[in-house]
């Protein structure tokens, strides 16, 4: 059957059905009904604990529930100040796009977690809420509703959400995958910088905290880097993201320390080997510069066609050898573009 809660009415008209037909074109023939894997019940909180709760107001679906994932992470605001933020007059809702994009101007990092109940069900196990898009009403007539899954009960085959107007609100598991279904499982975990989920690896992790440094601090884009990294030491992409970044920020010195570690790790990294040897020939070491250079960049960069970087090793050869004849930075940046 179908749930049409309180909360769900009250959201129903906030997005009307041809503005999010576009979003949700998939959902016509209707994605497959997942099922929740088994689940030990030690293993798992019926509730997670500090979840805030903010009942909801018209017009406030989404900001509802960005509110309550924001004060579980730290960051206490209201759904009426987030309101202005998230709600477009013009369209009659929230869009996924804005609560990811308010999560990370309020300092948090929006991570999209797969569309499995095994990874709602990790990132539980973890402490982690996760603010998910359902509709309660049909594809064709949809009633686009944001909650908080808060936690669940294996013995029961219940979720608790805060969901609408109810703290404590309860979905048997097949009620609840009908209408998170019918989003294409659409869901994320709001976490600070410091904290990693648990359903995703290095890959997505780098794409949500890239997304992240577009507004953030420097420091909690460091921050977020080297929480992934302490998760995921071995991964080339966040320690070159971390090298990056330290670059971008003037530190050189963790910048080249970075870059060595990643060819220390993979000595074939393009990436990291262009990028040292042009830090190097800006501080005018240009003999240890063209040592990281392999002898034929362009011969390099013939052999390695699908990789990005080393179409950039005969640039940045040329940036060097300008640097040892002692032209400025500016002058060599020039020369080897032309």
């Amino acid at each position: 059957m179908y749930v049409h809660t309180p909360a769900a009415r009250s959201c129903r008209r906030f997005l009307f059905l041809a503005l999010l037909l576009p979003l949700f074109a998939g959902c016509a023939g209707g994605a497959p009904l997942k099922s929740f894997p088994p689940v030990a019940a030690s293993a798992i909180s019926q509730e997670i604990d500090n979840v805030p709760f903010h009942p909801q107001q018209a017009l406030q679906c989404g900001p509802a529930a960005l509110a309550t994932v924001l004060g579980w992470s730290g960051v206490e605001v209201s759904p009426e100040s987030l309101e202005p933020l998230l709600f477009l007059p013009e369209r009659r809702g929230t869009l996924q796009p804005e609560i990811k994009a308010q999560t990370r101007r309020h300092g948090r990092i929006p991570y999209a977690i797969p569309g499995e109940p095994a990874a709602l069900v990790d990132e539980l196990a973890a402490g982690h809420p996760v603010l998910v898009l359902q509709n309660n009403g049909v594809s064709w007539a949809p009633a686009w509703h944001y909650a908080v899954v808060v936690g669940l009960n294996p013995e029961t085959e219940t979720l608790r959400l805060r969901s609408g107007t109810h703290e404590d609100y309860e979905l048997g598991y097949r009620t609840f995958l009908k209408t998170w279904q019918r989003s294409e499982y659409w869901a994320i975990t709001v976490l600070p910088p410091a904290q990693m989920p648990t359903s995703l690896g290095p890959a997505p992790v780098l794409s949500a905290i890239t997304d992240f440094a577009r507004v953030a601090e420097p420091a909690a884009v460091e921050q977020a880097l080297r929480a992934a990294l302490t998760r995921w030491p071995a991964d080339t992409g966040l320690r070159f993201a971390l090298a990056n970044h330290h670059y971008e920020h003037g530190d050189l010195e963790q910048a080249e320390k970075e870059y060595r570690q990643i060819l220390a790790m993979a000595p074939g990294a393009v990436m990291a080997r262009n990028n040292l040897a042009w830090l190097l020939a800006e501080q005018g070491r240009t003999d240890e510069a063209m040592k990281v250079l392999p002898d034929d960049p362009e011969r390099t960069a013939t052999e390695l066609p699908q990789d990005p970087w080393a179409a950039s090793l005969a640039d940045t050869a040329a940036f060097v050898r300008c640097r040892a004849n002692g032209g400025s930075i500016a002058q060599c940046e020039t020369a080897s573009r032309d």
